[in-house]
């Protein structure tokens, strides 16, 4: 039976390489922003057509604000469709942008998850 060689340093990751990208990370925030929002576009399936300092010129002064809580700002999809592509999108409130996409999603209107049965007020 054929046995595959034992490779020297087996680990995929080097000894602190965690380290190195927490400290990459604190150094770059606002590439490290970008960078984690084109990845989560594209676990979503969505499009991300967005070079970096396009990007940061799109988000301009208000590119401390943006977040995922209350009060922060997000890049909104006109529609909520297609690609995020600086045609495409504008800068919205979260609590807004949730709100919006929560009545145009008609499948989440209908989700057993958000309808409320009467007869657990009872």
């Amino acid at each position: 039976m054929f046995q595959y060689p034992l490779l020297e340093n087996p680990q995929k990751n080097p000894p602190n390489s965690t380290a190195r990208c927490q400290s990459w990370r604190a150094k770059n925030p606002i590439r490290y922003a970008f960078l984690e929002q084109r990845c989560n576009a594209k676990k979503r399936g969505i499009s991300f057509e967005f070079e970096y300092d396009e990007w940061v010129e799109w988000w301009g002064s208000d590119i401390n604000r943006r977040g995922c809580h209350a009060g922060d700002l997000v890049m909104a999809r006109y529609g909520d469709t297609g690609p995020y592509h600086p045609s495409n999108v504008y800068k919205s409130d979260h609590s807004d942008n949730c709100r919006l996409s929560y009545e145009g999603n008609t499948s989440m209107n209908n989700s057993p998850a958000f309808k409320r049965s009467p007869d657990i007020y009872l």
